[in-house]
């Protein structure tokens, strides 16, 4: 019936039109989207120039002032360490964040990594960071089964900028956890804190340049930055955030074939209180200057007061015996090129002086008096963990 097909040809052409307006819909709203994503990339990209620009001028000033304070450090006056110390732990952060945003843009090499070790080496960067003030437990549980294919010191700096995000947001006092699971081809890490749950719609803005949640002190680049590094790894980033499990950040690094090998089922935890670490303050008394310039870069020229001679040493000890306070440990050579010093006469009246102070001999002589010894060292620097274990040894052993 002529009635029917033209009943049908309407209805085709209902139909046809609804889905023409539907797809034409669709397309618009991908043009906005489109225009919108291209916008803030532009605008993305300008910020990002104009801040690289500001912290290239920063970093010169910032270079020499730091190098002045290494110049009085080397005066090997104690009381001056002490207070240089807090001023060169800020600049290091800052430099590191400075670093960030300079070199952000920049393509970097990857290669399979051992996750466990670079969470290991975050933690103690994040624990040098930070004063007595902030006091946090972090737990690590590692559940994977392969190394992941990355650059290391970028992924790192994921790591310190999720710790410090935390710790803002938890006032300094409170628990951080890290767990770690093997997804298909990827690593999933978390990172959580026991800080206030981030609102859900609060969640699409995190990861934005500048934006900072719940009124914190911060620059906003910093999840911006974990963003970036984790999309040019290949993996993504998100937030989980509730009142009841706190708050959680979740990204994933693309793992090789080669096996971790790093225990899975190890569990870290560290004390609340950071200052078995990053307080740890050294004497060396070392005429070599390759070995004292190399315990200076070990601690970035922070905590460490290196002597190279024995007699200025000596008559420091028995001039200003108040600028001994506080320290952890004297590191001693045994011999001293020109001078009738030797390390194990100078630790005997050390210990007279200071009998709970701890002496350690860096010697490769093995006919050395060590009777007012504690321990003996390789010659070399030993980082801050090791010396902290190798102390808690010593105090354990002492009546």
């Amino acid at each position: 019936s002529p009635y029917i097909t033209l009943a049908l040809i309407s209805l085709f052409a209902i139909i046809l039109a609804h889905d023409l307006m539907n797809f034409r819909r669709e397309l618009v709203i991908e043009k906005l989207s489109h225009v919108e994503s291209l916008k803030r990339s532009a605008q993305d990209s300008a910020i990002a120039r104009t801040t690289q620009m500001i912290a290239h001028d920063i970093k010169r000033p910032l270079s020499m002032f730091k190098s002045l304070i290494q110049v009085l450090n080397r005066e090997q006056n104690l009381a001056l360490a002490n207070h240089t110390s807090e001023i060169v732990r800020a600049i290091a952060s800052v430099e590191n964040m400075l670093t960030d945003i300079t070199t952000i843009e920049q393509k970097f090499e990857k290669s399979p990594h051992n996750i466990g070790d670079v969470i290991r080496a975050s933690i103690d960067d994040f624990k040098f960071l930070n004063d007595s003030s902030t006091q946090i437990e972090v737990s690590v549980a590692l559940h994977h089964r392969n190394q992941v294919l990355i650059n290391d010191l970028k992924i790192k700096r994921v790591f310190l900028n999720l710790f410090e995000n935390a710790a803002n947001a938890m006032n300094r006092k409170g628990t951080i956890w890290i767990r770690t699971e093997e997804k298909d081809k990827f690593c999933e890490v978390t990172v959580g804190n026991s800080g206030p749950m981030i609102p859900e719609d609060a969640h699409a803005k995190l990861f934005d340049s500048f934006y900072t949640a719940g009124g914190h002190v911060g620059t906003g680049l910093g999840l911006a930055i974990c963003n970036k590094i984790i999309a040019n790894h290949g993996g993504t980033i998100a937030c989980h955030s509730s009142r009841e499990n706190g708050t959680e950040f979740v990204f994933t690094l693309p793992t090789c074939s080669t096996p971790d090998l790093t225990d899975r089922n190890i569990v870290w935890n560290t004390p609340k209180d950071f200052s078995g670490l990053k307080n740890l303050r050294i004497v060396v008394v070392e005429d070599s200057v390759y070995l004292t310039e190399a315990w200076l870069r070990e601690y970035n020229n922070q905590f460490v007061t290196c002597f190279h001679d024995p007699e200025l040493f000596m008559s420091e000890m028995n001039g200003n015996p108040a600028c001994f306070d506080g320290i952890d440990c004297v590191v001693l050579d045994n011999h001293f090129k020109g001078s009738s010093w030797k390390g194990s006469e100078m630790a005997s009246q050390i210990r007279e002086k200071y009998p709970e102070l701890p002496i350690l001999l860096a010697t490769d002589d093995a006919f050395v008096e060590k009777t007012y010894f504690d321990a003996t060292l390789e010659k070399r620097p030993y980082n801050q963990e090791e010396l902290t274990r190798l102390l808690e040894k010593i105090r354990k052993r002492r009546p």
